[in-house]
This record gives structure tokens, C-alpha cells and sequence, in this order.
């Protein structure tokens, strides 16, 4: 079986696959910027290889998360700061997909995009919204979880410009 290296000997058993992820080329601190947050960032590729889940980092691809093939795609052209959200917020998707209930919750939001329904209606914008809303609080959940520090404004700036484009989508 692979492993997914963390730098201080941490090492981690997997079966999902981390593919050209961001290079830690020194040790990281507990101060922020780019090293601490590739460190991190590297931390939760390992975190959801463990869960099985295929995390590709990719410059100028989307972000985000297909269940069908679990795979995760982070574009890399994203400021560090915004991949460890965007990678946050993502594993947040994958521990939502893993909770019992999850189809019956949210079966007009994206559940509906893979039986063929209508995906314009109000019904269906509002639970891919609400799904959205609870996958940035998981994130929030997992970071507490993994011990990852947040620059909570950051984190909150970039979920509510996330959330936003959302809103906008919903009330065409």
C-alpha cells in the first residue's frame, strides 16, 4: 500500500491518490504564509487519500468534487490561502456524501443533477445552496479537527465570495 509523506516523518496509509501536489521545500512554522499553508493544504490531500478520495491539483482546472469518480481537483493558479480553503471546503463535501441521510437531505440539489430533474427550479437552487452552506461549516469541523489555525477572516472572506456567486445563481 502507497503512503502519503507529511514532512516530520508523518506518514499516513492511503488508497486514494494525492497527484502533483504543492511542494514544501522547507520545514514549515507556525507562522503564516505560503509554506504553512502548503503544509496544511498537504495535510488534508493525505486526510481525504486516507478516505479514498483522488485529490488532483491542477492549475486552471475548477474546483471541486465529483462522488461518481472521487475525485477532488484543486486549481492551483488560487492563492495559497484560498487552495487551504478550497481543499477545506471540499473535504467538507466528502464527509457530508459520507453522512447516513445525506440523498434524502439534499435530493434536489445535486443528487438531482444525476437522475436527469429539472435543475433549474427553486427547489433544486436551494438545497444545492444549504448543501454549500454545511460543506463550508464541515470544513470549519474538519480544520478544528485536523489542528489546522485559520485566519478566520480569511476563511470567512473567501467563503462568503464563494456563497455569494451561489446567491446570485439562485435568484436568476
Amino acid at each position: 500500500m502507497r503512503q502519503c509523506a507529511m514532512s516530520k516523518g508523518l506518514k499516513v496509509q492511503f488508497i486514494g491518490k494525492v497527484i502533483n501536489p504543492p511542494r514544501l521545500n522547507r520545514v514549515p512554522s507556525e507562522h503564516k504564509g505560503t509554506y504553512f499553508h502548503v503544509y496544511h493544504i498537504n495535510k488534508i490531500a493525505c486526510w481525504l487519500a486516507n478516505q479514498g478520495w483522488n485529490v488532483i491539483f491542477e492549475r486552471g482546472g475548477d474546483t471541486g468534487v465529483v462522488p461518481a469518480l472521487r475525485n477532488i481537483t484543486i486549481n492551483t493558479a488560487m492563492s495559497k490561502s484560498t487552495m487551504l480553503y478550497s481543499i477545506l471546503h471540499e473535504a467538507g463535501h466528502v464527509r457530508l456524501f459520507s453522512r447516513p441521510g445525506y440523498v434524502e437531505k439534499y435530493k434536489d440539489g445535486y443528487v438531482r443533477l444525476t437522475n436527469g430533474k429539472n435543475k433549474k427550479s427553486l427547489l433544486h437552487k436551494m438545497d444545492v445552496l444549504a448543501e454549500e452552506f454545511d460543506a463550508w461549516k464541515e470544513g470549519e469541523a474538519i480544520a478544528r479537527e485536523l489542528n489546522i489555525p485559520l485566519d478566520w477572516k480569511g476563511y470567512k472572506t473567501d467563503r462568503n465570495r464563494s456563497i455569494k456567486t451561489y446567491v446570485e445563481w439562485v435568484v436568476k
